[in-house]
């Protein structure tokens, strides 16, 4: 099973990856909170007074632990006097303003400075002379408050309040350099999210560290259509995709380098990885539908006819047969009409479709393609194909659909596992993959298709073609 981890290289390939947008989202938060500050939020202009409370001493210098204790008593105590609602009516007095009582509290603040006996007195509104006014009524109320209520101490002003020149806030540079880190965070830590939440297999994935599976070759995205058909093969994942046949489909003398030598090293390895068997059979197949297998299957066909190797294509396929359409051949007679007797193999056989490749279409579908597959006729079929043809490939449906592929384990080398970019799942890999050893199956190794900028990321690289049951590696260049 694939290790859980994630290395710290996924930290900087998301960064990577989303740079635009990482830095975009800041960007624009930004300039919003500048624009918000600077055009919504009214300036707060605060006007502060400083004052000294003095608890009453006799005349000794002695100043003892419990004097020290009164006086801070002393300055909680004249915090709550200084904004009660007597205070705050005296203050409303003093100014003369019809401003209400309880508007007028919110705007007055009395702190102690740094456990002292000094008390802030200060005013905060959106007009710096009102604030300045409000400061010095409320330093005059504290005053006669506190001879009024407490009797005894002392009270001085240490400083005056003054009018204003600058808002106390908004801070606009510390709103906006706080909007701009928490979009960077937040906007990161969402896409990192994802990308490790997406099991889904991505560009640069190593598939080999993470399945323990060979990986064959990387197919470039054939730049197909597709068509979302729902139900595809009665499977439980509801919509489901399956490619549009077109000529591009299928290598010819106009496909692209490119693509043709990806095939090629698929061919190198598929040779390798059959070689201690004597049946060169190779079923193919993918986790769920849409994932290419069926493609995979005809071209590596045609690669292989083309090295001048005698190529059969048998589609086992017999709920969703494609490979008739691939090249353009009748499906009246085909593998299940062999298998029923209904027809001879001369007539089930398509000869030539391709130089030195024949192909046997699927046939009609049949009501029990799981029986056929699984039958006696099936397996005398591959035994007397096999003597005739150096390699043969049996187009399967998906194997966490359907058992059929699982069915023809004991006639093939192993099974040729095709997985999609950016569409199957880790978790849909290392299903199909328990399900075939349940079977008793081998995994030869796996094809990617669909994948975008394979080119980019393998030029001057090279593949490694594994001869299994030794621990050295076969290197073939692909440029």
């Amino acid at each position: 099973m694939m290790d859980e981890y994630i290395d710290l290289k996924v930290f900087i390939e998301v960064l990577k990856k989303y740079i635009v947008l990482i830095a975009a989202v800041p960007v624009i938060l930004g300039i919003a909170a500048f624009i918000y500050v600077q055009f919504y939020v009214s300036p707060v202009y605060t006007s502060s007074a400083l004052i000294y409370i003095q608890n009453a001493q006799d005349d000794s210098d002695r100043l003892y632990l419990g004097d020290i204790e009164a006086a801070f008593q002393l300055v909680d105590t004249c915090k709550v006097i200084f904004t009660s609602k007597t205070a705050v009516s005296q203050v409303r007095e003093e100014m003369e303003t019809d401003i209400p009582e309880s508007a007028l509290s919110s705007m007055m603040s009395v702190s102690a400075v740094n456990e002292t006996g000094l008390l802030m007195l200060s005013a905060s509104t959106t007009n710096p002379e009102l604030s300045y006014e409000m400061a010095n009524a409320l330093t005059k109320v504290a005053q006669s408050e506190f001879n009024r209520v407490v009797k005894s101490g002392t009270i001085e002003v240490v400083d005056y309040a003054e009018i204003p020149v600058s808002p106390s806030s908004p801070n606009k540079l510390k709103i906006i350099v706080i909007a701009v880190f928490l979009g960077a965070a937040a906007t990161y830590g969402i896409v990192l999210l994802k990308e490790i939440l997406d099991r889904k297999i991505k560009s640069g994935d190593d598939l080999e560290k993470k399945i323990k599976i060979p990986v064959f070759t990387e197919i470039p995205d054939l730049n197909t259509k597709q068509l979302s058909i729902a139900g595809a093969y009665g499977s439980n994942r509801g919509n489901s995709v399956r490619r549009v046949i077109t000529k591009d489909m299928i290598t010819n003398d106009d496909t692209s380098f490119q693509i043709v030598e990806a095939y090629n090293v698929a061919r190198t390895n598929i040779m390798f990885a059959t070689l201690p068997f004597d049946k060169k059979i190779v079923i193919v197949s993918s986790a769920n539908a849409g994932e290419g297998k069926s493609t995979t299957t005809a071209n590596i066909g045609i690669v292989f006819a083309r090295s001048g190797y005698r190529v059969l294509i048998i589609d086992c396929d017999l709920r969703k047969p494609t490979q008739h359409e691939f090249f353009k051949v009748n499906s009246k007679n085909g593998l299940s009409s062999l298998l029923c007797g209904l027809c001879s193999v001369d007539e089930a056989m398509k000869k030539n479709v391709s130089e030195n490749l024949d192909l046997i279409p699927a046939g009609p579908i049949p009501p029990n393609p799981s029986e056929l597959l699984n039958s006696l006729n099936m397996k005398q079929l591959l035994d007397r194909a096999s003597e005739a043809y150096d390699y043969i490939f049996l187009d399967t449906p998906p194997i966490n659909v359907f058992t059929d592929s699982q069915l023809l384990n004991n006639n093939a080398a192993g099974i040729l596992l095709v997985v999609r970019e950016n569409f199957t799942t880790y978790p849909d890999i290392e299903k199909a993959i328990s399900r075939v050893k349940m079977a008793d199956g081998n995994v030869l190794g796996l094809i990617k298709s669909d994948c975008k900028d394979v080119m980019k990321r393998l030029k001057g690289k090279k593949y490694s073609a594994y001869l299994y049951g030794e621990t050295k590696k076969i290197r073939v260049d692909f440029y």
